[in-house]
Protein backbone atom coordinates (compact mmCIF):
# COMPACT_ATOMS: atom_id res chain seq x y z
CA UNK A 1 0.00 0.00 0.00
CA UNK A 2 2.95 2.06 0.16
CA UNK A 3 4.36 2.18 -3.08
CA UNK A 4 0.93 3.27 -4.51
CA UNK A 5 0.67 6.26 -2.08
CA UNK A 6 4.08 6.79 -3.83
CA UNK A 7 3.31 6.33 -7.11
CA UNK A 8 0.09 8.26 -6.50
CA UNK A 9 2.41 11.64 -5.32
CA UNK A 10 4.50 11.27 -8.36
CA UNK A 11 1.74 11.52 -10.44
CA UNK A 12 0.52 14.44 -8.60
CA UNK A 13 3.86 16.10 -8.82
CA UNK A 14 3.95 15.25 -12.62
CA UNK A 15 0.37 16.88 -13.35
CA UNK A 16 1.46 20.23 -10.96
CA UNK A 17 4.31 20.38 -13.28
CA UNK A 18 1.98 19.93 -16.55
CA UNK A 19 -0.91 21.87 -15.30
CA UNK A 20 1.38 24.84 -13.97
CA UNK A 21 3.44 25.34 -16.86
CA UNK A 22 0.48 24.45 -19.27
CA UNK A 23 -1.98 26.56 -18.07
CA UNK A 24 -0.07 29.68 -17.46
CA UNK A 25 1.59 29.48 -20.96
CA UNK A 26 -1.79 29.23 -22.54
CA UNK A 27 -2.84 31.70 -20.25
CA UNK A 28 -0.40 34.65 -21.24
CA UNK A 29 -0.94 33.09 -24.92
CA UNK A 30 -4.46 33.81 -25.04
CA UNK A 31 -4.71 36.63 -22.40
CA UNK A 32 -7.07 34.69 -20.11
CA UNK A 33 -6.47 35.41 -16.57
CA UNK A 34 -8.55 32.95 -15.69
CA UNK A 35 -6.52 30.30 -16.40
CA UNK A 36 -4.00 30.98 -13.82
CA UNK A 37 -7.07 31.15 -11.13
CA UNK A 38 -7.41 27.41 -12.80
CA UNK A 39 -3.86 26.43 -12.48
CA UNK A 40 -3.79 27.62 -8.75
CA UNK A 41 -6.85 25.94 -7.82
CA UNK A 42 -5.56 22.63 -9.56
CA UNK A 43 -2.23 22.87 -7.96
CA UNK A 44 -3.11 23.04 -4.82
CA UNK A 45 -5.76 20.54 -4.53
CA UNK A 46 -2.62 18.53 -6.11
CA UNK A 47 -0.22 19.81 -3.11
CA UNK A 48 -3.09 18.95 -0.15
CA UNK A 49 -3.18 15.41 -2.32
CA UNK A 50 0.46 15.01 -1.67
CA UNK A 51 0.50 16.25 2.05
CA UNK A 52 -2.62 13.41 3.02
CA UNK A 53 -1.10 10.62 0.90
CA UNK A 54 2.59 11.61 2.63
CA UNK A 55 0.81 11.46 6.36
CA UNK A 56 -1.05 8.47 5.31
CA UNK A 57 3.38 6.93 4.56
CA UNK A 58 4.08 8.21 7.76
CA UNK A 59 1.26 6.55 9.80
CA UNK A 60 2.08 3.01 8.22
CA UNK A 61 5.71 3.67 9.20
CA UNK A 62 4.84 4.22 12.50
CA UNK A 63 2.12 1.46 12.50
Amino acid sequence: MKNYHRIIIWVDLILMFICGYFYTFFGIKEDKKEYFFLAGMFVFILILDVIRRLKKIKEHKEG
